[in-house]
């Protein structure tokens, strides 16, 4: 009897221990076998230049560069003044999109892929050729149009072109695109550079400041004279010469002209025009009476006079009709002063 309640005892203890064992027992998390491997990156960099028929294009600054994923996003940048662009954080190891635009040019892309911690991708960026209007103005307050300024181009694709302003100093820049530098010079001016935006569609104005002081020219030469001349005279000058002033502004210039009398009596006279283009605007008549010595006659006010250049002009002086007492001699030397009165 005692046996039997000890067997019961025991697989009641076992039964209870079985039961508590079975209550308390948690759940372990399983093991995680597919963690996210992460995705190396590197530094992509480049140049963007001009895809013009040259050998090489000018680099272009300021490009909006971006390199986009599958997602279409990705990191961007700008183009420095060398054209370089440098972007970092580039997935390595996939097909990836380069895109580059900017004003002025036809926006470009093309694939790239990164194989390692750095590379490199040049990218060629289609200019869109223009042309660009403008006028060459002295600076306020006078703004005159200054004549026939030379425009070279200093930076850009197009370095070293020149281009030149006409007599009303208005010019014309043909096939330019992008941005540049255009170095603006002329005889009695301050050299200036104006920046350019060519795909601005609007006129450009360069003003141009006088160099200080009295802006004169002077020249010197022969001439033969139109009379008959007898056999025992010859003459190896020209009949008439042309000189091309440098200046160009609207104002009033001073002319001194004075010449050699030829010949022991009589008279000589020198006619002078002053031409823009094959505009004459002003003309003068110098006489000289045969005297001891010979003098220049008062109505020329003692071989000066003043004119009065109302307009912009590449001008020219024309000295011409040397009429000489042809007794004495046939050639005469001559010279003329100009300057703003």
């Amino acid at each position: 009897m005692a046996a039997a309640s000890s067997r019961r005892l025991l697989r009641a203890a076992s039964l209870a221990a079985f039961l508590a064992a079975g209550c308390s027992h948690q759940p372990s998390a399983p093991t995680s076998t597919g963690d996210a491997t992460p995705v190396p990156t590197g530094t992509l960099h480049g140049i963007v230049r001009d895809a013009i028929p040259t050998a090489s294009g000018a680099p272009v600054a300021g490009v909006f560069v971006q390199v986009l994923d599958q997602s279409g996003a990705g990191p961007s940048t700008t183009t420095d003044a060398n054209g370089e662009y440098r972007l970092s954080g580039i997935p390595q190891n996939q097909t990836l999109q380069l895109r580059v635009s900017r004003d002025g040019y036809q926006a470009a892309s093309k694939s790239v892929a990164l194989s390692g911690d750095d590379g490199s991708a040049d990218v060629l960026i289609t200019p869109i050729v223009v042309s660009v209007f403008g006028v060459v103005t002295e600076a306020p307050p006078s703004q005159a149009p200054v004549a026939a300024a030379v425009l070279t181009i200093v930076s850009g694709s197009k370095k070293g072109w020149t281009y030149s302003a006409d007599g009303a100093g208005a010019f014309r820049l043909d096939s330019v695109w992008g941005e540049f530098d255009v170095s603006v010079a002329r005889a009695g001016y301050d050299t200036i550079t104006a920046h350019v935006v060519a795909y601005s569609g609007l006129p450009v104005t360069v003003r141009m400041t006088p160099q200080a002081g009295r802006v004169s020219v002077a020249f010197a030469g022969s001439l033969c004279t139109t009379e008959k001349l007898p056999p025992w005279l010859n003459c190896t000058a020209p009949f008439e010469r042309t000189h091309v002033l440098s200046i160009t502004r609207p104002g009033p210039v001073a002319l001194t002209v004075d010449y050699v009398y030829v010949g022991d009596y009589y008279v000589n006279s020198l006619m002078l025009d002053i031409r823009c283009g094959s505009r004459v605007v002003a003309q003068k008549k110098f006489v000289k009476q045969w005297e001891a010595p010979p003098t220049v006659m008062p109505d020329n006010v003692v071989g000066t006079f003043e004119v009065a250049l109302n307009e912009a002009c590449e001008y020219d002086l024309r000295l011409w009709n040397f009429v000489a007492d042809t007794k004495g001699g046939s050639q005469t030397t001559y010279r003329v002063a100009a300057a703003y009165a």
